[in-house]
């Protein structure tokens, strides 16, 4: 111990020293690590329940998801139904129209045959007076007088009456 006297460490002091940092070590586990500890519990638990209420709130999300997904998967059946009525609604409608279009071409087109006949008709009975009376000129000049015209004009129209049949 004369060693350490000589490099001027005193055993006393030290064993002093030793128990004042044992002291000092006691005072502040006592009032300091006892306060942390019950923090980091404290907040291990906190983190510890978020994390559970982040799991279930993680499942909610999931259960609500396909929840959702199959309410789109119905609205979208939906939709193709409907989509396919319509359709169907629309070809029977189109088919409709096409049927009034085509009673109503083939009425304008009796109509236009009706209209067409009487024209012809009247165009041939004016072409029959014009053609009567241009024989009947004709033949007047050849005969020249020597035969009645009454009778000329009833030959004229026996022979177009013949013609006709």
């Amino acid at each position: 111990m004369d060693v350490l006297a000589k490099l001027g460490i005193d055993i006393m002091s030290v064993v002093i020293y030793l128990v004042n940092f044992g002291i000092l070590l006691a005072l502040m586990a006592y009032f300091i690590t006892g306060p942390v500890l019950r923090i980091i519990d404290k907040r291990r638990d906190q983190i510890k329940g978020n994390i559970e209420e982040a799991e279930r709130l993680k499942k909610e999300f999931m259960e609500e998801k396909l929840k959702s997904d199959k309410e789109k998967a119905a609205l979208k059946s939906e939709m193709e139904q409907q989509l396919a009525d319509l359709k169907k609604e629309l070809e029977e409608r189109r088919k409709k129209q096409d049927e009034a279009l085509d009673a109503k071409k083939a009425k304008m087109l009796s109509d236009v045959r009706e209209v067409v006949e009487a024209e012809k008709q009247g165009i041939l009975k004016a072409a029959e007076k014009q053609t009567l009376a241009l024989i009947e000129k004709v033949v007047m000049h050849v005969v020249s007088n020597k035969v009645p015209e009454k009778v000329v004009q009833e030959s004229v129209s026996d022979a177009w009456k013949s013609y006709k049949s």
